[in-house]
């Protein structure tokens, strides 16, 4: 199981949090904004276990190994169709016989 969270940042940390709906994205440095979303999470049980639940889930898709893997595929993609075109080469002769 995961636990919900209150975030307080912009980008790609909160996109994930909102796409996957493990917690609630405030406003960057809102005391009152952070305060307001605890109590929030705090009135409501349900939601609290719909968001550990979903954060139990969406973890499963950040494992390091798991993001090293699929990085590794992007670079091997990305060099294999970056490769210069090798013409074929004529047939070699030993050098004795050039």
């Amino acid at each position: 199981m995961g636990v919900p969270v209150v975030l307080g940042l912009e980008g790609e940390a909160a996109e994930i949090v909102e796409r996957h709906e493990i917690g609630s994205v405030i406003e960057p440095q809102n005391a009152r904004a952070m305060a307001a979303a605890i109590k929030e999470l705090a009135a409501d049980p349900q939601r609290r276990a719909e968001m550990r639940a979903n954060a139990g889930r969406a973890s499963l898709g950040y494992e390091r190994k798991r993001l090293a893997l699929n990085m590794l595929e992007v670079v091997a993609d990305a060099v294999a169709r970056h490769q210069p075109r090798r013409r074929p080469s004529p047939a070699r002769r030993p050098w004795w016989a050039r």
